[in-house]
């Protein structure tokens, strides 16, 4: 039972609880506009795939809108702050006129905008027609247009504005592109990069206004394609760009890569190649399965790292492709206390876009293309002649293979999914299978987590399905940040709306696209943790993520790879949880609603699992925890400051002061978290130097806490003393294991007493 609040807390709080209707949370929703009519889907916009990400650094919520349904109104939300516009081409004239008229009402409403490429006033036919239109948008934008020149850029020289902002990742050099004659004389306005005509011009290519931002066609990031392979490179900083754009500076950052002060872990498996034979001598003596691989030598080992596995349905079932080996080991993983149990859908679909509206008949030109049976030829005779294949659990002629992954013709694959033993049916991809997975689990261990597989693109249904199911969702984005990858462009964002509904991408990329999709360079999965450093330093982007398939089990080269990931993560400081729970924190970055108290205070609501606030810029800035109510802890990290909030308290208040020392720990009157492996909660001051909370993990429970007098302190769990420790400077460390916090539901109450010099 959760014990009381002191006296000042409880005060507090009731004044949350009266004052909060009355201030209006920030607005922290942006929306980007795309052009189905050339990005088929927002997934191929160049606001998903290059502005989402940093846009979200800064707290806010990106949602994305296709102009094919119309300009939606902006003015009448509180809750958007504004725009995001990259490249919208084809436009009918219709749209065209649509676009400049929704960019000025936006204006005058006060939203903020961003253009990157394509501006209003474009694409119409007689712009002398809408001129004044035209001068009124730029003129609300803080900028102006030059009619009398064309902006031809030959000779022009570029001229860059605050240093660390432009040249970001690659230096603008070169020849330089056409440009329009965009000027400023405002001083509110930061000019970032600006082209100087050898005629005497001085035009604006980059800036940001009090009204937003702008950055002219192929100035702001570099694209090339060349050897068969994409490269882009930032040339202005774009968390910077977009911090300066949208205002948002001094702005709390709900974050999604940050718990208990340490940064989180999690790992999932898509079960392709969970069948196949591994080529590993051990094991290939035996014909045993690459499933069986990763559960001997990657996830049994290891029980302080989490891990959801997640079964193609097809794999499994012996009515499809599965065998009586299949099971057992799908047992045998579900059984483990730090696998959490998901589905990689029943068929594995490798095009979603082919089965929004499925037809069988769609299917009938691929079917002979499938190394399996099909809905076709699935008469009794072949089910018989099958069942004579698998004769004591024997594999069938198509397990002797490698894993079999389908070739891409052009754009598309060579098959549109990995079995097709039945017609397809949505529904037994989502509920179905996660109901036939559910049956190798402990009535108490269920699949939470449904893995989207192929192309990773699930239409609206498919998600709507996995919320009635009350299944989370991820997979997507593919994240890689290293020697080959050398971009925070390659960094993708949290995820994407589809509809009304939410799909959750993935941290890191899979081995699958280290391994040219399992072709070649088996070992390249031991390049990850390029990507672990870049998503850490100087910015803490992501959590870590270890993702990748089970066919990682069929090669030596590949499971060494796999192990050495392990090894390095296994040596991080890091706060391992499960991955419905990262998909939890994702949605609670969605939903958080922050209001401003006033003197550096502030309250959140409807912030679901998410538990960590960050303060941008904040090295002189720490927690007062005498004015605040539901803060668990706090650290400041690569000058930001991370607060920890408790779980149980729906209402947290932060309140900030100043701290003249930025390189001590923020000194308070009461202990306070500063790191722990382990998830915190419930946390109540007893007495003076007396204090409780509740914890539960993975591993041994490392922690660390702040407390105001060093010296002795007892540490009981359960009533039972475990340990006694000592504070030097401070900081009070210790370590629990797994036996000592065994509780029914994970979480088991802690009491900290000070004893004494």
């Amino acid at each position: 039972m959760r014990k009381p609040l002191n006296v000042i807390k409880v005060i507090l709080l009731l004044l949350i609880i009266q004052n909060v209707s009355f201030a209006a949370p920030l607005a922290r929703h942006v929306i980007a506009l795309y052009n189905s009519k050339t990005d088929k889907n927002s997934w191929y916009s160049s606001v998903l795939q290059y502005a989402a990400m940093p846009i979200e650094q800064q707290g806010l919520v990106v949602t994305y809108y296709d102009i094919q349904d119309g300009f939606p109104v902006l003015a009448d939300d509180p809750n958007i702050l504004g725009a995001v516009v990259w490249d919208l081409y084809l436009m009918t004239p219709e749209q065209a006129e649509q676009y400049l008229n929704w960019a000025i009402r936006s204006l005058e409403a006060s939203k903020k905008l961003v253009f990157m490429g394509t501006v209003p006033g474009e694409y119409i036919q007689d712009q002398g027609a809408q001129l004044d239109k035209i001068n009124k948008f730029w003129n609300l934008m803080g900028l102006a247009i030059d009619h009398s020149t064309q902006g031809d850029s030959f000779g022009a020289k570029y001229v860059s504005g605050p240093p660390f902002v432009t040249n970001f990742e690659r230096a603008i050099t070169g020849r330089m592109p056409t440009y329009r004659p965009i000027t400023t004389d405002s001083e509110k306005v930061t000019v970032y990069v600006s082209a100087k005509s050898p005629l005497g011009g001085n035009y604006t290519l980059i800036a940001s206004t009090p009204s937003g931002g702008y950055a002219a066609t192929d100035f702001a990031l570099y694209r090339a394609y060349f050897n068969k392979r994409d490269y882009i490179q930032w040339y202005i900083n774009p968390f910077t760009f977009f911090k300066e754009a949208y205002q948002t500076g001094s702005y709390p950052k709900p974050d999604t890569t940050t718990l208990a002060g340490r940064r989180m872990y999690y790992s999932h498996i898509d079960g392709d190649g969970w069948n196949s034979v591994s080529l590993i001598d051990e094991y290939r003596e035996n014909r045993d399965i690459s499933a069986k691989v990763i559960l001997d030598e990657v996830i049994a080992p290891n029980p302080q790292l989490t891990v959801t596995v997640s079964p193609i349905g097809a794999d499994i079932d012996p009515d499809w492709v599965g065998l009586k080996q299949s099971q057992e080991v799908a047992k045998d993983l579900f059984s483990l206390n730090q696998v959490e149990v998901g589905s990689h859908t029943y068929s594995h679909p490798f095009d979603w876009g082919f089965f929004k509206d499925y037809e069988p008949r769609d299917e009938e030109p691929y079917l002979d293309k499938f190394p399996f049976k099909t809905w076709a030829n699935n008469t009794v005779f072949d089910r018989v002649t099958e069942f004579f294949d698998k004769v004591d659990g024997e594999q069938n002629a198509h397990f002797e293979k490698e894993f079999y992954y389908p070739k891409k013709i052009g754009k598309e694959y060579e098959i549109p999914r990995a079995f097709a033993n039945q017609k397809f049916d949505i529904s037994q991809e989502v509920a179905g299978s996660a109901e036939y997975i559910n049956q190798f689990s402990n009535p108490n261990k269920k699949v939470k987590v449904i893995q989207w597989s192929g192309n990773c693109l699930p239409f609206e249904k498919a998600l709507e399905l996995a919320s009635i199911h009350n299944l989370k969702n991820i997979n997507g984005g593919d994240t890689r940040f290293d020697a080959e990858f050398d971009s925070y462009g390659w960094v993708r964002p949290l995820g994407r709306n589809v509809g009304s509904w939410r799909q959750v991408f993935s941290s890191m990329s899979n081995e699958n696209l280290y391994t040219d999709l399992w072709t070649d360079r088996f070992y390249g999965f031991n390049r990850l943790p390029h990507t672990f450093n870049h998503t850490e330093t100087p910015i803490r982007l992501r959590p870590m993520n270890l993702y990748y398939h089970m066919y990682s089990g069929e090669k030596f080269a590949s499971l060494k790879a796999l192990k050495q990931n392990i090894e390095y993560i296994d040596n991080q400081e890091i706060i391992p949880i499960e991955t419905s729970f990262f998909t939890d924190i994702v949605n609670g970055f969605h939903t958080t609603e922050i209001r401003s108290m006033g003197d550096d205070r502030w309250s959140f609501i409807n912030r679901g699992a998410l538990q960590t606030i960050r303060f941008d810029e904040a090295i002189f800035k720490v927690v007062d925890l005498s004015k605040s109510v539901g803060v668990i802890g706090q650290r400041h990290h690569q000058g930001s400051l991370y607060v920890a909030l408790d779980e149980i308290v729906e209402e947290p208040l932060i309140s900030l002061r100043e701290q003249e020392k930025y390189y001590e720990l923020a000194q308070a009157d009461e202990p306070y978290l500063i790191e722990s492996r382990w998830r915190i909660r419930n946390l109540n001051y007893l007495a003076e130097k007396k204090w409780s909370f509740e914890a539960k993990g993975y591993g041994e429970g490392e922690m660390s806490w702040y407390v105001p007098v060093d010296g002795e302190y007892t540490i009981s769990v359960g009533g039972r003393v475990v340990d006694s420790v000592g504070a030097n400077n401070h900081v009070l460390k210790f370590v629990l294991t797994d036996s000592e916090t065994k509780s029914e539901n994970g979480w088991q109450e802690f009491l900290m007493i000070y004893k004494g010099e």
